[in-house]
This record gives structure tokens, C-alpha cells and sequence, in this order.
């Protein structure tokens, strides 16, 4: 059944995720494409949002150890508080070396079929998706199999 899920959430996705678009925190556009060549974890998140505030420390982890590996971790956030609500927030939990992203008008959300947070999408190295993860998630537990996927 899981297998059936995933392939109707993949269909609903853009063939590639180089078409979504969102931006980075000097107000730069980008694009997953910016990171081809790179395994992608994107984790669409937001500052109200108590499950997302829970894992966070775990997503800046893996960005803080697998970077140099081939990690690309994309924190998105859906706040509508722009830039200075993220610095806040960051300052405020000690999250200042997570690579946050912004989609304040949710368009890329709205690509991505966004309908709960957290949620995360984990993209090959070619761009294509390989899992969803909807609602909260281990990080920790995922490390081992992230590892394994930087180094095919």
C-alpha cells in the first residue's frame, strides 16, 4: 500500500525538482537545480509550527555533519514574517547554522502539495524524488540511510 502512496505523491509533484522556486535570505532566487549534484533534503517548516520547532535541531544537525558529504539541507520556511521573523526565531532557539529558505507567498508549498507540516522531500542527486515524509520524523534514525545515499 505504502508503495502505492508514493508513487500517487510523486505523480502529483513536478517531474523534476528543478522547477520549484523559492528564496534564500538575500532575497536571490533559487531553485533545486542550484543544488544538482547533491543529495537534497528539503523540509518545508514554519515558527508556529510545534512538531517543525521539535525536529529542527536534528535537521541542523545533519546539515552541520553531511554538508561536506553531499547534503544539501533546504529549511524552508512558510512564514509570512519574512526574513527578520526567521533571524528572531533562530536567535531565539540557537538554529543559526540552518540554511533556512523562504516561500513567503507558499508558491513552491503549493507545487510541492504541501497539505501538513513538518513535511520533507528527500531528492536524488539527478533531482528526482525519492521519499516524502509527512508530518514529524526521526532525523536521527534517518542518518544511517542518508550516509548510505551520499555514498553511491
Amino acid at each position: 500500500m505504502r508503495g502505492w502512496l508514493l508513487l500517487l505523491l510523486c505523480l502529483a509533484l513536478p517531474a523534476r525538482a528543478e522547477t520549484i522556486s523559492f528564496r534564500d535570505t538575500e532575497g536571490r532566487t533559487v531553485t533545486l537545480a542550484d543544488f544538482a549534484g547533491k543529495l537534497v533534503l528539503l523540509d518545508v517548516w514554519a515558527t508556529w509550527c510545534a512538531p517543525c520547532i521539535e525536529e529542527l535541531p536534528q535537521i541542523q544537525a545533519l546539515h552541520q555533519d553531511l554538508a561536506g558529504k553531499g547534503l544539501a539541507v533546504v529549511a524552508l520556511s512558510i512564514d509570512r514574517g519574512g526574513l527578520p521573523k526567521i533571524r528572531w526565531f533562530q536567535q531565539r532557539t540557537g538554529l543559526t547554522g540552518l540554511p533556512v529558505y523562504l516561500d513567503e507567498d507558499r508558491e513552491a508549498a503549493a507545487a510541492l502539495d504541501v497539505r501538513t507540516l513538518p513535511v520533507a522531500f528527500l531528492f536524488d542527486r539527478a533531482g528526482r524524488l525519492i521519499e516524502r515524509f509527512d508530518g514529524p520524523h526521526d532525523w536521527a534514525a534517518e542518518r544511517g540511510r542518508l550516509e548510505s545515499l551520499l555514498g553511491q
